[in-house]
């Protein structure tokens, strides 16, 4: 679940500090809006715990994960950009990335298989 959660961490952090550079406010506020950030952000990774706690069977590697959550950060970002979803609704958009992740938990991507070593004796 971490590696999911990182990946999804990483593509938000990038834009909250965006903002953070680009605006000028107390340290105060800056504390207060990180601890909120790291608090909302996790919300949505409850949907794929939820999943697990429901049986979901899904196993992937961490690297896929973290990918996974990469690129959900990067749809969720998507929608705002493209007009899909404003940022008044951010509740929906929570939800639908908790339910996004509550997907991800059902499915499992096939591994790269590794080879067996042969043995050079003969």
């Amino acid at each position: 679940m971490l590696p999911l959660y990182y990946g999804y961490l990483v593509f938000q952090l990038y834009l909250v500090f965006g903002i953070f550079f680009k605006v000028s406010i107390s340290a105060s506020a800056v504390f207060f809006s990180v601890i909120v950030f790291f608090i909302w952000t996790f919300m949505p990774i409850l949907g794929y715990a939820l999943a697990k706690l429901l049986g979901a069977k899904g196993e992937n590697s961490p690297k896929i994960l973290f990918a996974i959550g990469l690129i959900i950060g990067l749809v969720e970002q998507a929608w705002f950009y493209f007009n899909i979803s404003i940022r008044d609704q951010s509740n929906i958009s929570t939800f639908i990335v908790f339910l996004l992740f509550f997907a991800v938990a059902f499915i499992s991507f096939p591994q790269k298989a590794s080879t067996p070593l042969r043995s050079t004796t003969a």
